[in-house]
């Protein structure tokens, strides 16, 4: 028992070390741009340290989700309640995709929750590479009941789309800004 508790302990610790290096990271940032950019746009470079954050949290985030993994991989009460739980989460960036698309079309674009939507999609966007990974992880560390698997499985496709859709909608925006 004792064990497992030192074990937990080491696994907190890994998540507070990830986040603090992803904060370092953020910091480091500015040893390379001039502060009189970063103070004529504060707003942008904030939003861009918050993306730069989630992304480097959740990538530094995935070593120590993987020793949690593997000390829960024969707990299948939380294996399914895991795989409950990955649906909606893969699930809610195709859906705000969709909705938004419908705001769009529909001439709803200016409304509060259009722009909601869209931070919402930027931000999802952004940290889905790390969840995708975190998916997979999850996928080959869960046990051999095929239910979870079937579920993780769909939550990895609904993954695997989202990622589509942002990638090229992304590229498109980027391609698009030089005009």
């Amino acid at each position: 028992m004792r064990n497992r508790w030192v074990q937990a302990l080491a696994i907190v610790a890994g998540y507070v070390i990830a986040l603090l290096a992803a904060a370092g990271c953020v910091a480091l940032r500015y040893l390379w741009i001039d502060p009189r950019d970063a103070a004529g746009a504060q707003g942008m470079y904030a939003f861009g340290d918050l993306i730069y954050f989630l992304f480097l949290g959740g990538l530094f985030s995935l070593v120590p989700t993987l020793f949690l993994l593997r000390l829960l991989r024969a707990a299948e009460p939380f294996w399914r309640v895991l795989s409950w739980a990955c649906l909606p989460w893969a699930a809610a960036m195709p859906l705000a995709g969709v909705t938004y698309v419908a705001m769009v079309r529909g001439g709803l674009e200016g409304t509060a929750l259009a722009v909601l939507l869209s931070a919402f999609l930027i931000l999802r966007g952004f940290v889905s590479p790390a969840s995708l990974a975190g998916l997979g992880l999850a996928w080959i560390m869960c046990g051999s009941w095929p239910t979870l698997r079937r579920r993780l499985a769909w939550s990895i496709a609904l993954e695997v789309l989202a990622l589509a859709a942002f990638g090229s909608w992304f590229m498109s925006a980027w391609l698009h800004a030089g005009r």
